[in-house]
C-alpha cells in the first residue's frame, strides 16, 4: 500500500522511539482488555478517557497517529481527497445526473463557461403556444431549470463533496480523532503491536470515525438532493402545464419530464451506494482479458446513453486479471471514452478501437484507444492543450490537476502510470481525423495466469 509505504518512511523511526519510551515506563497504558472494557463503561467527560494522556510518549504517538490520519484524508496522490475527485467527482458524479437529463434534451448547455444557456430549440420548435409570451415563459422556465438543476451538481461536486480544508470549508470528509479513538489505539499499540498492525490499526478506526462523514454524504446525495431535483422538475411541468397548448407534444413532454425525473432519483440512489464503504465485493473473482474490457466499457457508457460508439476490440494475452485490476482498467476506460463523448467533436455513433495487450516479458498491460476527431475540432488550440499536459508529466507536476474536476483526465490517467519505470501514458493525433491514447500499466503474474496491479496498487483506493 502506498500510504502505508509513506508511513514506513516518515514515522517507523518515531514509532520505535514511542516503544522505547513505554519500555522506560513513560506513557504506559493498561492492559488492553482492561483499557477496552472500561473504554465502553466511562460515561464521564472529565475522565482519563475523554483527556489525551500529557507526557512525551503520548505526544509522539498522538504526532504519529495525527499524521498518518491527515495523510489518509489528503495526501496528494493516496489520500481520501484525491480518490474522491478522481472517482466520483471528475466526469462521474456529472454523467450519472445530467446524462440522463441531456437525453431527454430537457437541458442545454451554456453558450460559454459562464455566458447564458442556450435555447431548448428541440422542444420548443415541437409545442404549441397560446401567444408568443407563453412560449417565452416556457423558454424562461427550461433556462432556469438548467441553472437549477446544475447548480444541484454544482454544490455537490465543488462544495460539498470534500475533505474539509481551506479550500473547502464546506467539505463533508473529515476525521476527529477523539480521545477515546486515541486511548483505543494506545491499548492496543502496548500489546506489542508492530508498526504494519500499527497502521492496519489506524485505518481501521479512521474508516469508523469516517463514518458520520460517510453518512451525511449519503444524506446530501439522498434526501436532500432527490428533494431539490424533485422541485426543479416540478417547477418545468407546472409551467409547462400553464403556458402550453396540451396537445400530442405537451403530452410527449410531460412524460419526458415524469420518466427523466424518475430516473434521476434511481441515479441518485446509485450514487448513494458509492458512499457505502463495504469491502471489495468478490475479491477472488477473476476476468479475462475480454471480460476486462466489456465490464470497463459497460461501466464507462452507461452514463452516456446517447454516446453509441461502434466498438472494434484486439485482445491479446492468455491471462486471468484480479479485480483491482479490474477497478483501474475502468477508471481509465472511463475517463478516454467521457473525453471522446464531450471533446473529440465527433458524430455520436464514432467507430472506435480498443486494443488491450498483455506482454508477459515485459510484464505490462496496455491500453490502447484509437478514436475520430470531428472537422470542428480546433485542433491548434487542442495541440496546445496536449502539450501543456505533456510538460506537467514530464515535470512529475501532475496531481495538483490531477485532483481537479475538468479537463484533468490524462493527468488523472499519468498519475496511475507514473510509479514505476514500466508505466507511461502518451496521446496525440495520429493524423487529421483520429486520436490515440495509449497507456500502459506495470502488472505482475501470480502463478500462471493472475496478473495483479503492482506498483498501481488498488488496495489504497478508500473503499467508498
Amino acid at each position: 500500500m502506498a500510504l502505508s509505504r509513506w508511513a514506513e518512511r516518515r514515522y517507523r523511526e518515531s514509532y520505535s522511539r514511542y516503544k522505547a519510551l513505554v519500555d522506560a515506563g513513560i506513557g504506559v497504558s493498561d492492559n488492553f482488555e482492561i483499557v477496552m472494557n472500561r473504554l465502553l463503561r466511562s460515561t464521564d467527560p472529565q475522565g482519563e478517557f475523554f483527556n489525551i494522556p500529557d507526557n512525551e510518549a503520548d505526544t509522539l504517538l498522538l504526532e504519529i497517529v495525527s499524521g498518518i490520519k491527515n495523510e489518509f484524508l489528503n495526501n496528494s496522490e493516496h489520500g481520501l481527497e484525491f480518490y474522491l475527485g478522481k472517482r466520483i467527482r471528475h466526469g462521474t458524479l456529472t454523467g450519472h445526473l445530467r446524462g440522463p437529463v441531456e437525453n431527454a434534451n430537457l437541458i442545454t448547455q451554456r453558450t460559454s463557461e459562464i455566458g447564458p444557456y442556450k435555447s431548448n430549440e428541440f422542444w420548443l420548435g415541437k409545442l404549441h403556444f397560446p401567444d408568443p409570451d407563453a412560449g417565452r415563459r416556457l423558454e424562461d422556465a427550461f433556462t432556469g431549470f438548467a441553472a437549477a438543476y446544475d447548480d444541484i451538481i454544482y454544490q455537490l461536486r465543488d462544495v460539498q463533496l470534500h475533505v474539509v480544508s481551506k479550500a473547502h470549508s464546506k467539505g463533508v470528509f473529515d476525521i476527529t480523532l477523539s480521545a477515546w479513538a486515541y486511548h483505543w489505539i494506545r491499548g492496543l499499540v502496548q500489546t506489542d503491536l508492530s508498526f504494519e498492525d500499527l497502521l492496519k490499526v489506524c485505518y481501521t478506526i479512521f474508516w469508523g470515525l469516517l463514518e458520520p462523514s460517510l453518512s451525511r454524504a449519503r444524506q446530501l446525495l439522498g434526501p436532500e438532493a432527490k428533494e431539490a431535483v424533485a422541485r426543479a422538475f416540478d417547477q418545468l411541468q407546472s409551467v409547462a402545464r400553464v403556458h402550453t397548448v396540451q396537445n400530442e407534444a405537451y403530452h410527449s413532454l410531460s412524460m419526458m419530464i415524469r420518466d427523466t425525473a424518475a430516473e434521476v432519483q434511481r441515479q441518485l440512489d446509485i450514487v448513494v451506494d458509492w458512499l457505502r464503504r463495504t469491502e471489495v465485493e468478490q475479491l477472488s473473482r477473476r476476468f479475462d482479458l475480454n471480460e476486462l474490457l466489456e465490464v470497463a466499457l459497460q461501466s464507462a457508457l452507461k452514463t452516456h446513453k446517447s454516446f453509441s460508439p461502434v466498438v472494434t476490440r484486439v485482445v491479446r494475452g492468455d491471462v486471468v486479471t484480479s479485480a483491482a485490476t479490474l477497478l483501474v482498467v475502468a477508471d481509465i476506460v472511463f475517463i478516454i471514452m467521457d473525453n471522446i463523448c464531450r471533446r473529440s467533436m465527433s458524430d455520436p455513433n464514432p467507430e472506435v478501437q480498443i486494443a488491450c495487450i498483455f506482454d508477459e516479458g515485459a510484464q505490462t498491460l496496455t491500453l490502447e484507444i484509437v478514436n475520430p476527431v470531428g472537422r470542428a475540432l480546433d485542433r491548434p488550440v487542442v495541440e496546445r492543450q496536449l502539450a501543456k499536459i505533456r510538460e506537467q508529466i514530464a515535470k512529475g507536476d501532475i496531481q495538483a490537476g490531477a485532483s481537479g474536476e475538468r479537463g484533468s483526465g490524462l493527468l488523472k490517467i499519468a498519475s496511475m502510470t507514473r510509479q514505476s519505470g514500466r508505466g507511461s501514458t502518451s496521446f496525440g493525433f495520429t493524423d487529421d481525423a483520429y486520436f490515440k491514447t495509449t497507456v500502459t500499466l506495470p502488472v505482475v503474474t501470480q502463478g500462471k495466469t493472475t496478473a495483479v496491479l503492482l506498483e498501481v496498487n488498488q488496495d489504497e483506493y478508500p473503499a467508498c
